[in-house]
């Protein structure tokens, strides 16, 4: 593209992404676990949505455990945050997420239609940040995963 977004600053967060933060995103106590993901997204907003890699990688790793929460509300609130994430980052959100695509693919595989909802969503927001050919393999091994149901994988395929 001809500069356009592409050419603002982007903001270094690595010192916001703070080992409390990381903690708090692993607490035993749900509420401390969402005042922690909406943290995130507060940093995220402070940064005008464009964040540097730097320190993403450790946030990415809590988030990804936030996505197996047994807490249902709080796995769509880290999917959007995920999703929030990835945009912010723009195209660098491939580096640092360490596969973390997988997890929030797995998400579709919940039964409820307003989780799959929150992944495609969150798909969006990555595709918005990279190249589809990025996410092709972890596409391919969602749509095989029989963990993923059919509902699931019916909603991923109409989304590709």
């Amino acid at each position: 593209s001809g500069g356009g977004l592409d050419s603002l600053p982007r903001e270094d967060i690595s010192g916001k992404i703070t080992p409390t933060l990381l903690k708090g995103l692993e607490s035993p106590d749900w509420k401390i676990r969402l005042e922690s993901i909406e943290a995130v997204n507060k940093i995220l907003e402070e940064a005008n949505k464009r964040i540097q890699p730097t320190g993403t990688v450790e946030l990415f790793g809590a988030l990804r455990g936030r996505l197996y929460d047994s807490n249902k509300n709080l796995v769509m609130a880290t999917l959007s945050t995920v999703g929030g994430v990835s945009s912010a980052m723009g195209p660098s959100v491939d580096k640092s997420s360490k596969g973390i695509l997988s997890d929030v693919l797995k998400c579709l595989g919940d039964n409820k239609k307003h989780m799959r909802e929150c992944t495609l969503t969150a798909l969006d927001s990555w595709l918005a940040a990279v190249h589809l050919d990025k996410m092709v393999p972890y596409i391919t091994a969602a749509l095989t995963d029989a963990k993923i149901g059919v509902e699931g994988r019916k909603d991923l395929f109409d989304w590709v």
